[in-house]
């Protein structure tokens, strides 16, 4: 019998994107500073980082051959296994990206019953953008000709609703709010151009404000934003796909990332496996559906007067923090049918006041030029640098 070559070839492909997801093991890699001794920034870093990684620590070297080592010429590949963290370290701020590979099928919605792809493999935020590293790019970029709201660190309420209250000390490490989608993507731009100031690096900013139009440095005056139709409310941002800087994630890579749990069986889709994906009606990372609140509040801050630090709460099974609750989360689709003023949002947030709206599946949406309380958003990036 003649087989279909192309079949053939796809099934190779899936097998092979589903050997990556497998341990999530969450294995480190450090971006080398090219500029370590590069003293000509000025800009003062509030908040440091306790978390930074021991830069004591040395290479290994390589005059005995080690066969159980990873070959170094598989450096960039490493970044494609699923929960690979990849760590970002300058002036006393670090943050850390998550790896998601691509070529698997997941489910998607609350019931499980819809089935996407991400074709290539992408990076996303440990955590949600904390204020502490939104504003360490913001001031150095704002002396750089980049404009952008301000923003908030994390959020709170009183009896009246969100604004100052008995909850009001909030910390630098919470996830920054009161941010627009427009500077979501801007402040994306800056911190690719602040990464490379500070390490060397060539990353290559992501959007602008048209195709062949200049950079995206400016979310206050949106009249530079292109519409892409003309009935549209608002303009948007090109996406150059060939560029390895950061950028928001799509909504179809926020649920792959919300839902990838690798060889974790547990609260696991049925039919889906090699690897598990946890189901669309529970928190992400949960070990049971909403409806048990022990389960949900494990891994969600919601229903609570105040946002909590970033990572306060339990990983999901790729070592993601805080993909349901806290606050929700920007990305860069449109909302379905109705392009042009609408932006889907993903997550919950802490004003949620019951688990249902923790679900992994559900998709949100706000008004682009819109500032909130309870949205902030995590950062995304190409698989390989």
């Amino acid at each position: 019998m003649k087989r279909n070559s192309k079949s053939i070839h796809g099934c190779i492909f899936l097998a092979a994107a589903a050997l990556l997801w497998m341990g999530c093991s969450n294995p480190s890699v450090e971006i080398p500073d090219n500029n370590a001794s590069n003293e000509n920034e000025e800009d003062p870093v509030e908040t440091p980082d306790n978390n930074a990684p021991d830069e004591s620590e040395e290479e290994d070297s390589a005059e005995t051959p080690d066969n159980n080592a990873p070959d170094e010429s598989e450096e960039d590949s490493v970044q494609e296994i699923a929960g690979t963290v990849v760590n970002y370290s300058a002036r006393n701020i670090t943050f850390s990206m998550i790896t998601v590979p691509g070529g698997v099928v997941f489910p998607t919605g609350v019931d499980d019953s819809g089935r996407e792809t991400v074709e290539n493999a992408f990076m996303i935020g440990e955590t949600e953008v904390s204020y502490s590293l939104w504003n360490t790019v913001r001031n150095w970029a704002q002396n750089r000709g980049y404009r952008m709201s301000a923003g908030q660190a994390g959020s709170w309420q009183s009896a009246g609703g969100p604004g100052p209250g008995p909850f009001a000390a909030v910390s630098a490490q919470e996830p920054v709010t009161s941010i627009t989608w427009y500077d979501a993507v801007v402040w994306c731009n800056a911190l690719t151009e602040w990464l490379n100031a500070q390490k060397g690096t060539s990353l290559k900013p992501v959007y602008y404000y048209r195709q062949g139009g200049s950079l995206c440095k400016n979310s206050v005056n949106l009249e530079a934003f292109a519409r892409e139709e003309e009935d549209h409310q608002f303009g948007s941002a090109f996406a150059d796909s060939a560029a390895n800087g950061f950028r928001l994630p799509t909504a179809k890579e926020w649920e792959l990332a919300a839902r990838g749990q690798g060889s974790e069986t547990v609260n696991a889709v049925n039919g889906l496996r090699d690897p598990y994906f946890c189901k669309g009606d529970s928190a992400s990372g949960a070990a049971a559906a909403y409806t048990d609140e022990t389960a949900t509040q494990a891994v969600s801050v919601y229903n609570t007067a105040k946002t909590a630090a970033v990572g306060s709460k339990a990983a999901n099974g790729l070592g993601l923090f805080d993909m349901s609750g806290n606050v929700y989360e920007w990305c860069y689709d449109w909302n379905a049918g109705d392009e042009g003023s609408l932006r889907i949002t993903r997550g919950g947030s802490i004003y949620d006041f019951t688990a249902y709206y923790m679900q992994t599946g559900l998709v949100g949406f706000a008004a682009a030029d819109a500032q909130y309380a309870d949205i902030g958003f995590r950062a995304a990036c190409a698989g390989n640098e």
